[in-house]
């Protein structure tokens, strides 16, 4: 769902409507055995470090994170390493309060 329209596709940003905190995921299904790590930014600043970025291999994976945001922020997802985004990807935020 992108009710109210926040998660704008032509540039993969997702616009926080009010201050919040809010619950991102990434999740990644590949079928190549090269590995694939993204990172989450904030206003186009790095939030998470690369010891917390995940990596995708055959088998796919999951990340997550929780971000206080104020109105107007906004979050996006960007390949660290590998070769490819995958073959099946999603990213996903919720208004947690």
């Amino acid at each position: 769902f992108n009710t109210g329209s926040n998660y704008n596709g032509a540039n993969g940003r997702f616009t926080a409507p009010v201050a919040g905190v809010y619950h991102f995921c990434r999740n990644q299904q590949s079928y190549s055995s090269s590995n694939q790590e993204v990172m989450f930014y904030k206003n186009g600043a790095q939030v998470n470090d690369t010891t917390s970025c995940y990596s995708v291999g055959a088998n796919g994976n999951n990340s997550s994170i929780y971000l206080s945001l104020a109105a107007g922020d906004y979050v996006t997802v960007y390949q660290y390493s590998g070769t490819s985004l995958g073959d099946y990807n999603n990213f996903s935020g919720v208004l947690v309060g």
